[in-house]
């Protein structure tokens, strides 16, 4: 047995790299120096790390941004030739015995989370002992942040927060389970993805469980503080804000924070000053949901995710998302199916979008968080995303609503037909209708004036159908299909609504006036969507 001489943790003559560290036993490997004292004035001048190797392994290729803890780079590994993201922290926040052991623990508790909807942590140093200072090697996430997503859109409607949810519920739900509680969870940290291939699904990704505080399961040392404020204001729980011992609840407190903030528009407690947004969190209650437009079953489960005490939330994410699903579907919204509530932590929980969020490719990263600092992220835009002004709905989600228009526009061509048939017998009976002596010849008549009316039923259902998910979803743009088709119906509907009206016999002059609607309809929403998309991009 031999001694590592970086973490002095024991390790076999025969191994090359030490299991605890990953680093190299033996001869020391190549590293390029990178004074840290003077790390804070070199990432903001002009950068001269970039093109820099660390430990012979990582190249920096490009600076994705920076905060308040170091910068973020993008990097590749030469031996390997992929790219990932390395995290560069400055070195007061590793100064020290103590605060370089929290950086082992948090950086070795974040790379035991092996989930699709969490950011991989592959390597770290924790620059004791060497002129490196002290980086992360992560997943490099190609997608758009939930925040640039929420400034683009203010709100997101309730179908398509479920769908983010889902993978962030998923994610989160997995970390806990390893004993991890993320203590800063916020849209900054959480990651749409890119698909590899167009028309594959994306991802939600959540980043960032670098301050994470893993749960000790042995006598070891407690080695995140007690007392310590660690987070975002806008998003900390009570418990979090009073510096208490934190568990699974306070990331449930969190996400339900970020719900309210895509349904509402806003965070549930603002303010001047931090100290002003922890006061509200343990004292006020935020604004009910249900008075922002938002239904009332999705408002309740906002309201008990922001309960002030631990005991009166969910218990766990799982709970939280599967209560969340039962209310959307309570609320008429079809995105759920029934049966697949239940998060799955095994496989990755993806969502697709239309297209113009696929255009905008991206890079996100973020500078990490240790020792119970609040973490910061950067998104930086590859190629111009312009065009991705709309939150789209998914191709499943269109394909629902494609069937409830289909069923909505049955429904009223039924309906229509019986109340054509019923007015005809009606005025016959009444004597108000000129017909014929022959019975048979009054009932083809109506039969066939009630096939015309059944038609402009049909086309009157799905046009309401389209409007009123439209109003539903407000903010959020449908798919380019389904305008065409609700546009398409409802000129198809005012054309042959005279022809209903005057109860006419005529039969080919109405549908025909109606295709002639149709083409209108489409003239019209196509017209509409290349103005709005040349408005978006100048």
């Amino acid at each position: 047995m031999v001694n590592c001489p970086h973490c002095h943790n024991t390790a076999r003559e025969d191994e090359s790299f030490c299991g605890s560290c990953g680093l190299a036993l033996s001869s020391p490997v190549v590293t390029t120096s990178l004074p840290t004292e003077s790390l804070e004035e070199t990432i903001g001048s002009s950068d001269p790390l970039v093109g820099q190797v660390l430990d012979s392994k990582y190249e920096l290729t490009k600076l994705l941004g920076q905060g308040g803890m170091g910068a973020v780079y993008r990097a590749r590994r030469k031996h390997i030739g992929d790219e990932v993201a390395i995290k560069i922290l400055l070195e007061r926040f590793v100064a020290g015995q103590e605060a370089t052991e929290r950086f082992r623990r948090e950086a070795r508790a974040a790379a035991m989370l092996r989930h699709p909807n969490v950011v991989t942590i592959h390597d770290f140093n924790d620059g004791a002992g060497s002129s490196t200072p002290a980086y992360i090697v992560m997943e490099l996430v190609e997608g758009r942040s939930l925040r640039d997503l929420l400034k683009r859109e203010g709100r997101i409607s309730a179908d398509y927060s479920v769908s983010i949810m889902r993978g962030v519920c998923s994610g989160v739900g997995a970390a806990h389970r390893k004993g991890v509680i993320h203590r800063d969870l916020k849209p900054d940290n959480i990651i749409i993805a890119q698909p590899e291939r167009t028309g594959d699904p994306e991802t939600v990704k959540v980043i960032d469980f670098g301050i994470a505080k893993l749960k000790e399961t042995d006598s070891g040392a407690n080695l995140t503080q007690t007392g310590m404020l660690i987070g975002t204001p806008f998003y900390m729980s009570p418990e979090q804000c009073l510096g208490d011992p934190l568990d699974a609840r306070s990331d449930v407190y969190s996400i339900g924070a970020i719900l309210y903030e895509m349904l509402g528009g806003s965070p549930p407690f603002t303010g001047t000053t931090p100290t002003a947004v922890v006061a509200k969190h343990l004292t006020d209650t935020a604004v009910p949901l249900d008075q922002l437009g938002v239904t009332e079953s999705i408002a309740n489960v906002a309201e008990r995710a922001l309960a002030k005490d631990p005991g009166d939330r969910y218990q766990s994410v799982d709970d939280f998302f599967n209560a969340l699903c039962k209310a959307l579907d309570s609320s008429g919204s079809d995105t759920i199916d029934q049966g697949q509530t239940v998060i799955d932590s095994r496989e990755a929980t993806t969502i697709k979008f239309g297209p113009s969020l696929r255009t905008g490719r991206m890079e996100a990263a973020t500078v990490s968080s240790v020792g119970g600092i609040t973490q910061s992220s950067a998104a930086t835009t590859l190629v111009d995303s312009s065009v991705a002004e709309q939150t789209q709905l998914t191709r499943a989600d269109l394909s629902r609503r494609l069937r409830w228009a289909r069923n909505l526009g049955l429904l009223g061509g039924v309906l229509v037909f019986i109340l054509s048939i019923g007015i005809g017998f009606l005025l016959r009976w009444l004597g108000w209708a000129s017909v014929g002596s022959a019975y048979d010849e009054v009932a083809l008549g109506l039969i066939g004036t009630g096939v015309r009316d059944a038609i402009f039923g049909v086309f009157l259902g799905i046009s309401l159908s389209g409007l009123s998910l439209r109003r539903r979803n407000k903010g959020v743009r449908p798919h380019w299909a389904a305008s065409l088709i609700t546009y398409g119906a409802l000129g198809a509907a005012i054309c042959m609504l005279p022809f209903v009206l005057l109860r006419t016999s005529l039969f080919l002059l109405p549908v025909g006036v109606a295709f002639l609607g149709v083409v209108l309809g489409l003239v019209i929403c196509g017209v509409k969507m290349l103005v709005e998309r040349f408005a978006v991009k100048h």
